[in-house]
């Protein structure tokens, strides 16, 4: 038995399949609406709770690397003598994602490439170019954990190097 609008009635027996009406507001179905916004909120909700993952992801790539062996991510600076300061192996990361931009930082950690000619701390050894190279998800975590790592004190903005 049909209804006004061509579908089947509810509870008609006799075995059929049953469809629920077309309900239509404004010219769209309802169902269809209702699932969009279901949807809309399922990726939101996604989104949302992978971009906090990301940084705790990082941080657990970071240690288990080894990479806190040479950087720290705990600031301000702990030095509290020169011999302190020339002992460090790496910079100092805690204001990371204040200082580097990310497209950069990402691309360094995946294919990193000396920055100075010298050493860390050294006015006379030559940078061996030795530094660890994290792949795919890894760089990309380390990446999201270090541009997490921001202070107050540094504004963001590029600097432009005099030449």
């Amino acid at each position: 038995m049909a209804d006004a609008q061509g579908g089947e009635r509810r509870g008609d027996g006799g075995g059929k399949s049953v469809s629920p009406p077309d309900v239509r507001i404004g010219g769209e179905n309802v169902m269809k609406s209702i699932l969009k916004a279901a949807l809309s909120t399922a990726f939101l909700i996604a989104a949302a709770s992978s971009s906090s993952a990301e940084p705790a992801a990082g941080k657990a790539v970071f240690e288990a690397k080894g990479c806190a062996q040479c950087h720290y991510t705990d600031g301000p600076a702990r030095e509290k003598t020169i011999d302190d300061q020339l002992a460090k192996k790496g910079p100092e990361l805690w204001y990371a994602g204040s200082k580097f931009q990310k497209g950069w930082l990402a691309g360094w950690l995946a294919d990193p490439k000396p920055i100075r000619p010298l050493k860390f701390n050294s006015l006379d050894e030559e940078n061996a170019d030795d530094h660890p190279k994290l792949a795919g998800d890894d760089a990309a975590n380390v990446t999201d954990f270090l541009m997490s790592l921001t202070v107050d004190a540094v504004e963001a903005g590029v600097i432009k190097p005099k030449r």
